[in-house]
C-alpha cells in the first residue's frame, strides 16, 4: 500500500502540474512586467490590446490549451480529481483559449497564465494580449498550491505527520494564500475593470461588428472574476479562523480545515493552469 499506488492519478496530475505552473508563471510574469519593445508598441492602444497578435501570449495559450485537452480534462475521470467546479473551469478555460487564438485579447494572457484563465476572458485578439497576465502572473499562486494539495491530510496523512514536511506544508499554505490574495483578489479585479472591460467597450463602441465579441469577452471576464472573489472569500474566512484560534478538538479542527481550507477551495479550480488558459 505505497503512497504511489494509493492515488497514482492524483500524484501524476500534480507531477505534471507543478513544472507547468512554474513555466507559465515565469514566462507570463516576465512578458507582463517586462514586455519587449514590439509588444509595448502593439499594446499602446485599445485596438492593439484587443486584436494584437502577441507571440509570447500565443505560445502560452497554445501550451495551456494542449494541457487542458490532453491532460486536465481527461484526468477528470479520476474521482480524486473530479468535481463540477473543476470540470466546468477546465471547459471554460479551453473555450477561452480557442477564442484567444483567433487572436482576441491575447495581450492579457501572460497575466492569467496557466492560470491563464484571466486572459481567456478577453474574447479575441484582446484575449491574446492579456495572456501574460491571466495565463501567467496569476498562476504564481498555483505553484505552492501544488504542494499544499499533495500534503493535504485527505490524501497522505502519514506525510503531514513528519515535522519537516509539516513545516513545508505550512510555509506553502502561507505562500499560496498571500500570492492568491495579491494576484487574484487584488490584481485580477484591477486588470478586469481597469483594462479589459474598458478596452472591450472602446472597440465595441467604434465598430458594431465588435459588439458580440466584446459581450462574450466581458461575460467571461466577469464570470472568472466572480470565481476568484468566491475563492478569496473562502481563503479570508480560513485566515480569520486561524487568527481567531477557534477552540475545539483536533478532530473537529481537522474536519473544518478539510471542508473550507484555501487549498481545498482552490483545488476545485484545478488551476494548474493558471491557467489554465485565460483570465476571466
Amino acid at each position: 500500500d505505497g503512497i504511489w499506488r494509493r492515488e497514482p492519478g492524483f500524484l501524476a496530475h500534480q507531477a505534471v502540474g507543478l513544472p507547468l505552473m512554474l513555466i507559465v508563471a515565469g514566462v507570463g510574469t516576465v512578458a507582463w512586467f517586462f514586455p519587449d519593445e514590439a509588444s509595448q508598441k502593439l499594446a499602446a492602444t485599445p485596438e492593439g490590446r484587443v486584436h494584437g497578435d502577441f507571440l509570447t501570449s500565443d505560445w502560452l495559450v497554445s501550451l495551456l490549451l494542449g494541457e487542458l485537452l490532453l491532460w486536465d480534462i481527461p484526468m477528470s475521470a479520476f474521482p480524486s480529481l473530479r468535481s463540477a467546479a473543476s470540470v466546468g473551469h477546465h471547459v471554460m478555460m479551453a473555450l477561452a483559449c480557442v477564442i484567444a487564438l483567433q487572436p482576441y485579447l491575447l495581450y492579457y494572457v501572460p497575466f492569467q497564465g496557466g492560470g491563464g484563465a484571466l486572459q481567456q476572458v478577453a474574447v479575441h485578439r484582446a484575449v491574446r494580449e492579456q495572456v501574460p497576465f491571466f495565463g501567467g502572473v496569476i498562476e504564481l499562486s498555483s505553484i505552492p498550491l501544488q504542494v499544499v494539495d499533495v500534503l493535504h491530510p485527505k490524501h497522505f496523512v502519514e506525510w503531514t505527520e513528519r515535522p519537516r514536511v509539516a513545516q513545508l506544508n505550512a510555509a506553502c499554505r502561507v505562500a499560496f494564500a498571500a500570492l492568491f490574495l495579491l494576484t487574484r483578489t487584488a490584481l485580477f479585479p484591477f486588470v478586469v475593470f481597469g483594462q479589459v472591460l474598458p478596452d472591450l467597450y472602446h472597440v465595441a463602441s467604434r465598430d458594431p461588428d465588435e459588439r458580440v465579441g466584446a459581450a462574450v469577452g466581458s461575460a467571461l471576464a466577469v464570470g472568472f472574476l466572480l470565481l476568484q472573489l468566491y475563492w478569496s472569500r473562502l481563503i479570508l474566512r480560513q485566515i480569520l479562523k486561524k487568527r481567531g484560534g477557534e477552540g475545539g478538538s483536533k478532530a473537529s479542527i481537522r474536519s473544518r480545515e478539510e471542508a473550507s481550507s484555501p487549498a481545498t477551495a482552490y483545488s476545485q479550480l484545478d488551476d494548474v493552469r493558471g491557467h489554465r488558459a485565460v483570465e476571466a
